[in-house]
Protein backbone atom coordinates (compact mmCIF):
# COMPACT_ATOMS: atom_id res chain seq x y z
CA UNK A 1 0.00 0.00 0.00
CA UNK A 2 1.34 3.40 -0.94
CA UNK A 3 2.22 5.55 2.03
CA UNK A 4 0.24 8.77 2.20
CA UNK A 5 2.33 11.92 1.78
CA UNK A 6 0.61 15.06 3.00
CA UNK A 7 0.91 18.48 1.41
CA UNK A 8 2.67 19.63 4.57
CA UNK A 9 5.29 16.90 4.17
CA UNK A 10 5.98 17.81 0.54
CA UNK A 11 6.18 21.50 1.36
CA UNK A 12 8.60 20.76 4.19
CA UNK A 13 10.93 18.76 1.93
CA UNK A 14 10.84 21.46 -0.77
CA UNK A 15 11.49 24.32 1.64
CA UNK A 16 14.29 22.50 3.42
CA UNK A 17 15.99 21.52 0.16
CA UNK A 18 15.87 25.01 -1.34
CA UNK A 19 16.92 26.62 1.92
CA UNK A 20 19.99 24.39 2.17
CA UNK A 21 20.91 25.02 -1.45
CA UNK A 22 20.67 28.82 -1.10
CA UNK A 23 23.25 28.58 1.69
CA UNK A 24 25.52 26.42 -0.46
CA UNK A 25 28.26 28.36 -2.21
CA UNK A 26 31.92 28.59 -3.16
CA UNK A 27 34.40 29.74 -0.53
CA UNK A 28 37.86 31.19 -1.08
CA UNK A 29 40.76 29.17 0.30
CA UNK A 30 43.75 30.65 2.10
CA UNK A 31 45.18 31.61 -1.30
CA UNK A 32 43.15 34.75 -2.03
CA UNK A 33 45.16 36.22 -4.90
CA UNK A 34 47.39 35.30 -7.81
CA UNK A 35 46.97 33.54 -11.14
CA UNK A 36 46.51 29.77 -10.81
CA UNK A 37 47.33 28.05 -14.11
CA UNK A 38 47.07 24.46 -12.88
CA UNK A 39 46.07 22.28 -9.94
CA UNK A 40 47.12 18.77 -8.88
CA UNK A 41 47.03 16.47 -5.85
CA UNK A 42 48.93 13.49 -4.49
CA UNK A 43 46.04 12.51 -2.23
CA UNK A 44 47.49 14.32 0.79
CA UNK A 45 48.57 17.69 -0.57
CA UNK A 46 47.03 20.08 -3.09
CA UNK A 47 49.42 21.85 -5.47
CA UNK A 48 48.73 25.06 -7.38
CA UNK A 49 50.94 26.35 -10.18
CA UNK A 50 51.29 30.06 -10.87
CA UNK A 51 54.26 32.09 -9.74
CA UNK A 52 56.04 28.98 -8.56
CA UNK A 53 54.31 26.05 -6.86
CA UNK A 54 52.03 26.52 -3.86
CA UNK A 55 51.25 23.57 -1.58
CA UNK A 56 48.43 23.04 0.91
CA UNK A 57 48.28 20.13 3.35
CA UNK A 58 45.01 21.25 4.98
CA UNK A 59 42.53 21.33 2.09
CA UNK A 60 43.44 24.87 1.08
CA UNK A 61 43.36 26.60 4.46
CA UNK A 62 47.07 27.50 4.33
CA UNK A 63 49.70 27.40 1.58
CA UNK A 64 53.50 27.33 1.31
CA UNK A 65 55.52 28.22 -1.79
CA UNK A 66 58.48 26.81 -3.71
CA UNK A 67 60.09 27.09 -7.17
CA UNK A 68 59.13 30.76 -7.07
CA UNK A 69 61.66 31.86 -9.68
CA UNK A 70 59.49 30.41 -12.50
CA UNK A 71 56.00 30.67 -13.89
CA UNK A 72 54.41 27.23 -13.64
CA UNK A 73 51.96 26.32 -16.41
CA UNK A 74 51.36 22.61 -15.74
CA UNK A 75 51.57 20.07 -12.91
CA UNK A 76 51.52 16.28 -12.81
CA UNK A 77 51.68 13.82 -9.91
CA UNK A 78 52.86 10.31 -10.76
CA UNK A 79 53.38 8.03 -7.82
CA UNK A 80 55.51 9.92 -5.30
CA UNK A 81 56.93 12.30 -7.94
CA UNK A 82 55.65 15.79 -8.69
CA UNK A 83 56.42 17.32 -12.10
CA UNK A 84 56.16 21.05 -12.81
CA UNK A 85 56.12 22.48 -16.32
CA UNK A 86 57.62 25.97 -16.28
CA UNK A 87 58.11 28.98 -18.51
CA UNK A 88 61.37 28.82 -20.51
CA UNK A 89 62.92 26.35 -18.06
CA UNK A 90 61.36 23.04 -19.01
CA UNK A 91 60.32 20.42 -16.45
CA UNK A 92 61.30 20.39 -12.79
CA UNK A 93 60.92 17.35 -10.52
CA UNK A 94 60.28 16.95 -6.78
CA UNK A 95 60.34 13.69 -4.86
CA UNK A 96 59.59 15.21 -1.47
CA UNK A 97 56.21 16.93 -1.92
CA UNK A 98 57.62 20.19 -3.35
CA UNK A 99 60.17 20.72 -0.57
CA UNK A 100 63.10 20.53 -3.01
CA UNK A 101 63.38 20.43 -6.80
CA UNK A 102 65.77 19.13 -9.46
CA UNK A 103 65.91 20.06 -13.12
CA UNK A 104 64.87 17.33 -15.55
CA UNK A 105 66.64 16.53 -18.81
CA UNK A 106 64.00 18.64 -20.58
CA UNK A 107 65.42 21.91 -19.31
CA UNK A 108 64.18 24.38 -21.94
CA UNK A 109 60.88 25.49 -23.53
CA UNK A 110 57.59 26.62 -22.06
CA UNK A 111 55.86 23.45 -20.85
CA UNK A 112 52.12 24.05 -21.09
CA UNK A 113 50.87 20.50 -20.53
CA UNK A 114 51.90 17.33 -18.71
CA UNK A 115 50.24 13.90 -18.69
CA UNK A 116 50.98 10.32 -17.71
CA UNK A 117 50.61 7.53 -20.25
CA UNK A 118 51.17 4.33 -18.31
CA UNK A 119 54.76 4.55 -17.13
CA UNK A 120 55.60 7.37 -19.57
CA UNK A 121 55.55 11.13 -18.97
CA UNK A 122 54.30 13.34 -21.80
CA UNK A 123 55.25 17.02 -21.96
CA UNK A 124 53.64 19.52 -24.33
CA UNK A 125 55.89 22.42 -25.31
CA UNK A 126 55.35 25.81 -26.89
CA UNK A 127 56.83 25.46 -30.37
CA UNK A 128 58.64 22.12 -30.15
CA UNK A 129 55.73 19.70 -30.01
CA UNK A 130 55.51 16.84 -27.52
CA UNK A 131 58.32 15.11 -25.63
CA UNK A 132 58.22 11.77 -23.84
CA UNK A 133 60.11 10.31 -20.89
CA UNK A 134 60.20 6.57 -20.20
CA UNK A 135 62.36 6.84 -17.06
CA UNK A 136 60.36 9.19 -14.84
CA UNK A 137 61.95 12.35 -16.19
CA UNK A 138 65.61 11.37 -16.21
CA UNK A 139 65.65 11.64 -20.02
CA UNK A 140 63.24 12.96 -22.63
CA UNK A 141 62.97 12.27 -26.36
CA UNK A 142 60.92 13.87 -29.12
CA UNK A 143 57.75 12.14 -30.34
CA UNK A 144 55.89 11.94 -33.62
CA UNK A 145 54.53 15.39 -32.78
CA UNK A 146 57.82 17.16 -33.33
CA UNK A 147 56.59 20.71 -33.78
CA UNK A 148 53.82 23.07 -32.71
CA UNK A 149 52.36 24.44 -29.50
CA UNK A 150 50.82 21.62 -27.42
CA UNK A 151 48.43 23.41 -25.08
CA UNK A 152 46.73 20.33 -23.59
CA UNK A 153 47.06 16.55 -23.42
CA UNK A 154 44.64 13.81 -22.38
CA UNK A 155 45.07 10.03 -22.47
CA UNK A 156 42.25 7.52 -22.94
CA UNK A 157 43.50 3.94 -22.97
CA UNK A 158 45.84 3.55 -25.94
CA UNK A 159 44.82 6.93 -27.38
CA UNK A 160 46.76 10.14 -26.79
CA UNK A 161 45.00 13.39 -27.70
CA UNK A 162 46.97 16.63 -28.07
CA UNK A 163 45.18 19.98 -28.10
CA UNK A 164 47.21 22.39 -30.19
CA UNK A 165 47.30 26.17 -30.08
CA UNK A 166 46.97 26.80 -33.79
CA UNK A 167 46.82 23.16 -34.87
CA UNK A 168 43.51 21.69 -33.71
CA UNK A 169 43.44 18.21 -32.15
CA UNK A 170 46.01 15.52 -32.89
CA UNK A 171 45.62 11.81 -32.08
CA UNK A 172 48.15 9.03 -31.54
CA UNK A 173 47.33 5.33 -31.18
CA UNK A 174 50.95 4.08 -31.17
CA UNK A 175 52.34 5.51 -27.92
CA UNK A 176 53.14 8.93 -29.44
CA UNK A 177 55.26 7.52 -32.29
CA UNK A 178 52.96 9.21 -34.81
CA UNK A 179 50.00 11.59 -34.79
CA UNK A 180 47.11 12.27 -37.16
CA UNK A 181 44.68 15.19 -37.38
CA UNK A 182 41.53 14.53 -35.34
CA UNK A 183 39.55 17.74 -35.76
CA UNK A 184 37.18 17.05 -38.68
CA UNK A 185 34.30 19.50 -38.53
CA UNK A 186 35.90 21.64 -35.84
CA UNK A 187 35.99 25.26 -36.99
CA UNK A 188 38.85 26.27 -34.71
CA UNK A 189 42.55 25.52 -34.61
CA UNK A 190 43.28 26.46 -30.98
CA UNK A 191 42.40 24.06 -28.15
CA UNK A 192 43.01 25.16 -24.55
CA UNK A 193 41.78 22.06 -22.68
CA UNK A 194 40.93 18.41 -23.28
CA UNK A 195 38.98 15.76 -21.37
CA UNK A 196 37.80 12.24 -22.16
CA UNK A 197 34.96 10.31 -20.52
CA UNK A 198 34.35 6.88 -21.99
CA UNK A 199 34.01 7.25 -25.75
CA UNK A 200 33.39 10.99 -25.53
CA UNK A 201 36.13 13.61 -26.00
CA UNK A 202 35.73 17.25 -24.91
CA UNK A 203 37.79 20.14 -26.30
CA UNK A 204 37.74 23.63 -24.79
CA UNK A 205 38.31 26.52 -27.21
CA UNK A 206 37.90 30.30 -27.38
CA UNK A 207 34.43 31.86 -27.22
CA UNK A 208 34.78 33.11 -30.79
CA UNK A 209 35.55 29.54 -31.91
CA UNK A 210 32.53 27.87 -30.35
CA UNK A 211 33.55 27.30 -26.73
CA UNK A 212 33.24 23.60 -25.95
CA UNK A 213 33.35 20.93 -28.66
CA UNK A 214 32.41 17.25 -28.26
CA UNK A 215 33.37 14.21 -30.32
CA UNK A 216 31.98 10.70 -29.92
CA UNK A 217 34.31 9.09 -32.46
CA UNK A 218 37.88 10.07 -31.55
CA UNK A 219 37.80 13.31 -33.50
CA UNK A 220 36.32 12.03 -36.77
CA UNK A 221 33.57 14.62 -36.21
CA UNK A 222 32.84 17.33 -33.66
CA UNK A 223 29.83 19.38 -32.51
CA UNK A 224 29.67 22.44 -30.25
CA UNK A 225 28.08 22.16 -26.83
CA UNK A 226 28.15 25.16 -24.46
CA UNK A 227 28.06 28.10 -26.88
CA UNK A 228 30.12 31.27 -26.81
CA UNK A 229 32.32 31.09 -23.75
CA UNK A 230 36.06 30.37 -23.61
CA UNK A 231 36.81 27.04 -21.89
CA UNK A 232 40.21 26.99 -20.17
CA UNK A 233 39.75 23.94 -17.92
CA UNK A 234 37.73 20.72 -17.79
CA UNK A 235 37.14 18.17 -15.02
CA UNK A 236 34.67 15.37 -14.39
CA UNK A 237 33.11 13.28 -11.64
CA UNK A 238 31.26 10.38 -13.22
CA UNK A 239 29.10 11.90 -15.97
CA UNK A 240 29.17 15.33 -14.32
CA UNK A 241 31.35 17.63 -16.44
CA UNK A 242 32.73 20.91 -15.08
CA UNK A 243 34.14 23.67 -17.29
CA UNK A 244 36.25 26.61 -16.12
CA UNK A 245 35.55 29.61 -18.35
CA UNK A 246 37.07 33.04 -19.03
CA UNK A 247 33.98 35.07 -18.15
CA UNK A 248 31.12 32.78 -17.06
CA UNK A 249 32.68 31.22 -13.99
CA UNK A 250 32.09 27.48 -13.68
CA UNK A 251 29.72 25.67 -16.05
CA UNK A 252 28.16 22.29 -15.18
CA UNK A 253 26.62 19.43 -17.15
CA UNK A 254 25.13 16.49 -15.23
CA UNK A 255 24.58 14.33 -18.34
CA UNK A 256 28.06 14.00 -19.85
CA UNK A 257 27.87 17.24 -21.83
CA UNK A 258 24.48 16.70 -23.48
CA UNK A 259 22.97 19.71 -21.69
CA UNK A 260 24.33 22.43 -19.43
CA UNK A 261 22.82 24.26 -16.48
CA UNK A 262 21.20 27.50 -17.66
CA UNK A 263 19.31 30.42 -16.14
CA UNK A 264 18.80 30.19 -12.37
CA UNK A 265 20.60 26.86 -12.22
CA UNK A 266 23.68 28.29 -13.98
CA UNK A 267 23.75 31.17 -11.51
CA UNK A 268 23.55 28.69 -8.64
CA UNK A 269 26.66 26.92 -9.95
CA UNK A 270 28.61 30.16 -9.38
CA UNK A 271 26.99 31.09 -6.08
CA UNK A 272 29.57 32.82 -3.86
CA UNK A 273 32.19 33.51 -6.53
CA UNK A 274 33.48 37.07 -6.86
CA UNK A 275 35.43 36.43 -10.08
CA UNK A 276 34.46 34.56 -13.23
CA UNK A 277 37.77 33.77 -14.97
CA UNK A 278 39.03 30.28 -14.05
CA UNK A 279 42.06 28.57 -15.60
CA UNK A 280 42.21 25.24 -13.68
CA UNK A 281 39.97 22.71 -11.93
CA UNK A 282 40.64 19.81 -9.54
CA UNK A 283 38.27 17.28 -7.95
CA UNK A 284 39.57 15.55 -4.83
CA UNK A 285 38.43 14.55 -1.36
CA UNK A 286 34.77 15.33 -2.01
CA UNK A 287 35.54 18.91 -3.13
CA UNK A 288 35.99 20.73 -6.41
CA UNK A 289 38.77 23.33 -6.47
CA UNK A 290 38.96 26.15 -9.02
CA UNK A 291 42.05 28.22 -9.82
CA UNK A 292 41.22 31.81 -10.69
CA UNK A 293 42.93 34.37 -12.88
CA UNK A 294 44.01 36.78 -10.14
CA UNK A 295 41.96 35.62 -7.15
CA UNK A 296 43.69 32.43 -6.07
CA UNK A 297 41.93 29.14 -5.34
CA UNK A 298 38.27 28.53 -4.51
CA UNK A 299 36.57 25.36 -3.25
CA UNK A 300 33.12 23.87 -2.88
CA UNK A 301 31.71 20.50 -1.73
CA UNK A 302 31.16 18.33 -4.78
CA UNK A 303 27.82 17.07 -3.44
CA UNK A 304 26.39 20.59 -3.55
CA UNK A 305 27.31 20.98 -7.19
CA UNK A 306 26.01 17.66 -8.48
CA UNK A 307 22.76 17.25 -6.57
CA UNK A 308 21.91 20.88 -5.86
CA UNK A 309 21.71 21.99 -9.49
CA UNK A 310 19.44 19.14 -10.49
CA UNK A 311 17.10 19.84 -7.60
CA UNK A 312 16.89 23.53 -8.51
CA UNK A 313 16.16 22.61 -12.12
CA UNK A 314 13.54 19.89 -11.63
CA UNK A 315 10.17 19.56 -9.89
CA UNK A 316 9.94 17.63 -6.64
CA UNK A 317 8.66 14.38 -8.18
CA UNK A 318 9.76 11.77 -5.65
CA UNK A 319 10.55 11.45 -1.99
CA UNK A 320 12.56 8.87 -0.04
CA UNK A 321 12.77 8.17 3.65
CA UNK A 322 14.24 7.80 6.18
CA UNK A 323 17.09 10.04 5.04
CA UNK A 324 19.64 10.03 6.62
CA UNK A 325 19.27 6.35 7.46
CA UNK A 326 21.00 3.00 7.72
CA UNK A 327 20.62 2.23 3.99
CA UNK A 328 17.13 0.75 4.09
CA UNK A 329 14.74 3.31 2.69
CA UNK A 330 11.49 3.70 0.80
CA UNK A 331 11.02 5.71 -2.36
CA UNK A 332 7.69 7.00 -3.68
CA UNK A 333 6.81 9.12 -6.70
CA UNK A 334 3.87 11.01 -8.10
CA UNK A 335 1.66 9.65 -10.87
CA UNK A 336 3.64 11.52 -13.54
CA UNK A 337 6.61 9.13 -13.29
CA UNK A 338 5.97 5.90 -15.22
CA UNK A 339 8.25 3.01 -16.23
CA UNK A 340 11.05 4.64 -14.29
CA UNK A 341 14.64 3.59 -14.05
CA UNK A 342 16.40 4.14 -10.74
CA UNK A 343 20.15 4.39 -10.21
CA UNK A 344 22.26 5.05 -7.14
CA UNK A 345 25.77 6.51 -7.40
CA UNK A 346 28.54 7.02 -4.87
CA UNK A 347 30.11 10.43 -4.28
CA UNK A 348 32.87 9.55 -6.78
CA UNK A 349 30.38 8.58 -9.49
CA UNK A 350 30.47 4.76 -9.16
CA UNK A 351 27.11 3.09 -9.81
CA UNK A 352 26.11 0.91 -6.84
CA UNK A 353 22.50 0.04 -7.80
CA UNK A 354 20.37 -0.02 -10.95
CA UNK A 355 16.65 -0.90 -11.16
CA UNK A 356 14.68 -0.91 -14.41
CA UNK A 357 10.87 -0.52 -14.61
CA UNK A 358 10.76 0.57 -10.98
CA UNK A 359 7.24 0.70 -9.51
CA UNK A 360 7.63 4.03 -7.78
CA UNK A 361 3.98 5.06 -7.93
CA UNK A 362 3.10 2.28 -5.50
CA UNK A 363 6.34 2.78 -3.62
CA UNK A 364 9.27 0.39 -3.29
CA UNK A 365 11.83 -0.59 -0.69
CA UNK A 366 15.57 -0.25 -1.43
CA UNK A 367 18.23 -1.95 0.67
CA UNK A 368 21.73 -0.40 0.64
CA UNK A 369 22.61 -1.41 4.19
CA UNK A 370 25.67 -3.30 2.93
CA UNK A 371 27.07 -0.16 1.25
CA UNK A 372 29.74 1.89 3.05
CA UNK A 373 28.56 4.87 5.06
CA UNK A 374 28.60 8.17 3.19
CA UNK A 375 26.83 10.34 0.62
CA UNK A 376 25.05 8.82 -2.38
CA UNK A 377 22.97 10.23 -5.22
CA UNK A 378 19.66 8.65 -6.24
CA UNK A 379 18.62 9.41 -9.82
CA UNK A 380 15.23 8.56 -11.30
CA UNK A 381 14.45 8.85 -15.01
CA UNK A 382 11.21 8.18 -16.88
CA UNK A 383 12.38 9.10 -20.39
CA UNK A 384 11.06 12.67 -20.18
CA UNK A 385 13.17 13.98 -17.33
CA UNK A 386 15.71 13.10 -14.68
CA UNK A 387 15.22 13.74 -10.99
CA UNK A 388 17.89 13.53 -8.30
CA UNK A 389 18.13 13.39 -4.53
CA UNK A 390 20.99 13.06 -2.07
CA UNK A 391 20.95 10.02 0.23
CA UNK A 392 23.05 9.77 3.39
CA UNK A 393 23.86 6.37 4.88
CA UNK A 394 24.93 6.64 8.51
Amino acid sequence: MKTKITLFTIAFFLFAGLNNFVKAQWSQTGMTSGVVNCLATDGTNIYAGGTGVMKSSDNGATWTSSLTMYNVYSLLVKGSTLFAGTGNSGVWISNDSAATWTHSALSVYNIWSLAANGTDILAGTEGAGMYKSTDNGLTFSSTGLSGGYVRSITVNGSKIFAGMYGGGVRLSTDNAASFIAANAGMTTSSVFSLLTNGTRTFAGTASSDGGLWISNNDGSSWATSTGSTTIYALARSGNNIFAGTSSSGIRLSTDNGATWATGTAANAVNNGLTGYDFRSLLITGGYIYAGGYGDGVWKRPLSEMIVGIEEMNKDLDFVMYPNPGNGQFRIEAGSNIENASLEVYSLLGAKVLSVQNADLQNGMEIDLSAAPKGIYFVKVSDGTGMYSRKLIIQ
